[in-house]
């Protein structure tokens, strides 16, 4: 461990090695409300963070079969405007 846990609002620094032989320690101090970043050879490569209240809420719900989390649908993309002149003359004569 490369900070302590539970110091001060800064995230703990913590190597994969130490995150895996101390899971449970780790665990405990996110749930607590601390942030973990992870490294791997001393470089940054992960973020643990607790969830928000409504994170946790939503878990309980999908728990419950009360709700389901919405499926990828088919996404959005119009097709381009071709325009004579600037994009804001046309604004401006839809406005009038």
């Amino acid at each position: 461990m490369q900070r302590e846990m539970g110091r001060g609002d800064a995230p703990n620094v913590v190597s994969v090695r130490a995150l895996r032989q101390r899971f449970g320690q780790y665990l405990a101090a996110v749930r607590a409300g601390q942030e973990l970043i992870v490294t791997r050879r001393g470089k940054p490569i992960a973020r643990i963070v607790p969830l928000t209240p409504g994170e946790v809420r939503l878990a309980e719900l999908v728990a419950k079969d009360n709700v389901r989390r919405a499926r990828p649908g088919p996404g959005f993309s119009p097709e381009p405007l071709e325009t004579e002149g600037p994009l804001s003359d046309i604004v401006l004569e839809q406005r009038r």
